[in-house]
């Protein structure tokens, strides 16, 4: 059985594996489980900030569960040095899940970052999301044009509120000029209150 609540432009969907909260607007959904105990008395949480805030306060739901956000954003790009030994440490939290950011995830030089090489390693928390691949890759000079980012953004949103960490992997070293930041820029407009660690 789903129960529905409403005030201005969100409406909350609560069901039995959770809640979703919807911006009536723009369409943005923001996802919250409960597939543990822990999570559970998370969600029992986040139900009654938003019950308060739908008491009058509606504009103050969306920041409630925001409140929620447990996951982590860790942009790597494994051409830095030290990146092998950064990956290894933040999957051995097994919530934390390694997406692949690239337009096409091989290495001719460093066959560890294949990923074929990192499915083997990982398993199911080796995410290729091509989507979300600079089509310019090959074009220096050429501005940063992601695949399909809405589709692609939504797999990291839908992550991080499950609580899970998300490392954000690209070949690039510089951060500041690879289209991981242009990622993490568009992450933080749906979810301001992530913790973004470099």
């Amino acid at each position: 059985m789903v129960s529905t609540l409403e005030a201005g432009p969100y409406r909350v969907a609560f069901d039995k594996q959770g809640a979703t909260i919807i911006h009536g607007t723009s369409g943005a959904r923001y996802r919250v489980d409960a597939p543990t105990a822990t999570t559970t008395a998370q969600l029992i949480r986040c139900h009654l900030d938003v019950c308060l805030a739908m008491l009058g306060r509606h504009r103050e739901c969306l920041e409630a569960y925001k409140m929620c956000i447990k996951g982590k954003l860790y942009p790597v790009g494994y051409a830095a040095q030290g990146a092998m030994q950064r990956v290894e440490a933040l999957m051995s939290d097994h919530s934390t899940h390694l997406l692949d950011a690239r337009l096409a995830p091989f290495s001719r030089w460093r066959p560890a970052w294949n990923k074929k090489a990192l499915q083997e390693r990982w398993g199911a928390r080796y995410v290729h999301e091509r989507r979300l691949g600079n089509v310019n890759y090959r074009a220096p000079g050429e501005p940063i044009r992601l695949l399909d980012p809405d589709a692609g953004i939504r797999t990291i949103v839908e992550l991080l509120q499950q609580d899970r960490s998300v490392i954000l992997l690209c070949a690039c070293k510089d951060y500041e000029t690879c289209h991981r930041h242009t990622i993490v820029d568009l992450v933080v407009t749906i979810l301001p209150d992530v913790e973004v660690v470099l």
